[in-house]
């Protein structure tokens, strides 16, 4: 779970995951 808390930097957590996944 630790890649979806640096999301917002990588790119590919829950907030930005949710962009990406669409």
């Amino acid at each position: 779970m630790a890649e979806l808390s640096k999301a917002p930097v990588s790119g590919t957590g829950p907030e930005t995951g949710f962009e990406s996944h669409s």
